[in-house]
């Protein structure tokens, strides 16, 4: 599994950050790959047909090298795509000095979920 930073491909802007399932290696060598969106459908009346619309979105995947003065040569990868608000659709992952604070986020939502449902009841 990659973590992997995703960029407008137009503006050179940061969209989010992934976790791909791929190897390092096995992502440069195909060059880009494609992912699966899943969007919630708008339910019309009387129309039942579909309850989610399915998107494609292709990373295109590059090199990225750099020469540092202490580390010596330091590489990575960087993904690239057009469909920068398709890119925002898919589950972040988060970074190392993030993690904490999302878990205590989601602590407290779950224990004020909790306290919302012993009111209801």
């Amino acid at each position: 599994m990659v973590k992997m930073l995703i960029f407008d491909d137009f503006l050179f802007e940061p969209i989010t950050f992934v976790d791909l399932p791929w190897s390092a290696r096995e992502l440069l060598n195909r060059g880009y790959i494609q992912l699966p969106i899943y969007q919630p459908f708008d339910y019309t009346p009387g129309k039942i047909d579909e309850f989610v619309e399915y998107h494609n979105i292709v990373l295109k995947i590059e090199p990225f090298r750099r020469s540092h003065p202490q580390y010596g040569i330091q590489e990575s990868l960087l993904a690239f795509t057009s469909k920068d608000k398709l890119a925002r659709l898919l589950i972040p992952s988060w970074l190392p000095g993030q993690k904490d604070a999302v878990n205590e986020l989601m602590l407290q939502n779950d224990h004020l979920t909790e306290l919302i449902m012993e009111v209801l009841r």
